[in-house]
């Protein structure tokens, strides 16, 4: 099974740069609340276009920066090791390791429980799993120009999540199960946040009328 997104293309790196600024932020919020020392070893899978990579580079010792595809990790600061490597066949290194860090990857994969063990294991003790994922809940417009906008709308979010998404073994229920998977595992101090936000599109100037 191949990722169900093409983040090597030009269309991925728009994809990549879209999510960066819808999340980094938050990203960055939880894993400042984490407590980041300079003698910390991360690891960051599905680094994407390694901007939370770099962003972790300048606040711990060492960051290893994993992802099926690398050809968006061109850019990366001092102290940031790529690798690209296929999850579903391991992890690439060895841990232990202070911080693991996935965003929008387990959900993502139908191995995801499996994988959970896995870093589970390969944290220090005292160390520090994060996981972000999508959750279920419901897209909605707040508002649209046109009755058809929002059958479009309604068609695509239908096409995606209950069509799309179950053939390529994307669970929408993963985000809400994964803090009884972790408790389940032997973590503790399991936290939860769910962040939502919306986002305003403005219509595109009229074409010029041929004269």
């Amino acid at each position: 099974m191949d990722y169900i997104f093409d983040t090597g293309s030009e269309l991925g790196t728009h994809h990549l740069d879209h999510l960066g600024k819808l999340l980094n932020r938050p990203t960055a919020w939880v894993l400042e609340r984490v407590g980041l020392r300079l003698d910390m070893r991360c690891l960051e899978l599905g680094a994407g276009n390694g901007s939370i990579a770099n962003w972790l580079a300048g606040r711990t010792h060492e960051v290893v920066a994993v992802d099926i595809d690398t050809s968006q990790l061109n850019d990366v600061a001092p102290g940031v090791q790529v690798i690209r490597h296929d999850l579903r066949d391991g992890l690439p290194v060895q841990g232990p390791f202070d911080l693991i860090h996935a965003r929008l990857l387990l959900v993502h994969l139908p191995e995801r429980e499996q994988l959970l063990g896995r870093l589970v294991d390969a944290l220090a003790a005292g160390g520090w799993l994060v996981l972000g994922d999508l959750t279920d809940r419901p897209l909605q417009t707040l508002a649209v120009p046109e009755p058809a906008d929002q059958d479009l709308w309604d068609k695509m979010l239908h096409l995606s999540h209950n069509v799309v998404s179950p053939a390529r073994g994307l669970s929408w229920t993963w985000a809400r199960e994964t803090a009884g998977r972790m408790t389940a595992a032997g973590l503790v101090d399991v936290d939860v946040m769910e962040y939502s936000q919306s986002r305003r599109q403005r219509r595109l100037p009229a074409a010029p009328k041929p004269q």
